[in-house]
């Protein structure tokens, strides 16, 4: 069905059940901002996707249960981002931050404390492959080509050793 008889029949739902409250029909965190009373656009439903999906995410969320475990600072549950669908954890280490003034609403409220997060993501039409990450918020280094350096070296030395691959394949060298 489309996105506006979707809202159209969840919105009718609530208003018959006597729960009337203003709901924002413009989509957040999307590029296409067409509002969901206006678009019309019939989409399918592919229950083995949606279910391929499903178990992605709660095979993930297992493993992000068992890592949270491990850290004593401050985490909240695994979320679910409804704008992009990732699945989500974040550590605390308690100090707070400001993300400047030319940020977003979502992300001056999101992150306003220093953080690292690791995540699911599906992909989207830019990039139709579903990932890992993982990112530190905020990053502030007094030598950021040596930190994305090491950044780099670890996730190959992970990841070769995961792979079986020879970890003497990443030299010390330097590009000519």
């Amino acid at each position: 069905m489309s996105a506006a008889r979707f809202a159209e029949l969840r919105l009718e739902l609530l208003r018959r059940t006597g729960i009337n409250v203003p709901i924002s029909v413009t989509p957040q965190v999307v590029p296409d901002t067409t509002t969901f009373d206006r678009d019309t656009l019939t989409r399918t439903y592919d229950p083995e996707l949606a279910r391929a999906w499903w178990r992605i995410l709660l095979s993930t969320r297992h493993v992000m249960h068992v890592f949270e475990g491990r850290f004593q600072g401050k985490t909240q549950q695994a979320g679910l981002m409804w704008g992009t669908l990732d699945i989500r954890i974040a550590l605390y280490n308690g100090k707070p931050t400001s993300p400047g003034a030319n940020v977003d609403y979502f992300r001056r409220n999101a992150m306003n404390a220093e953080l690292i997060e690791f995540g699911w993501w599906s992909g989207n039409p830019q990039y139709p492959k579903a990932a890992f990450y993982a990112f530190a918020f905020p990053r502030a280094s007094s030598d950021p080509d040596g930190d994305l350096l090491a950044f780099f070296q670890s996730a190959y030395l992970a990841g070769a050793t995961r792979a079986g691959w020879d970890p003497s394949l990443l030299g010390s060298g330097h590009p000519i």
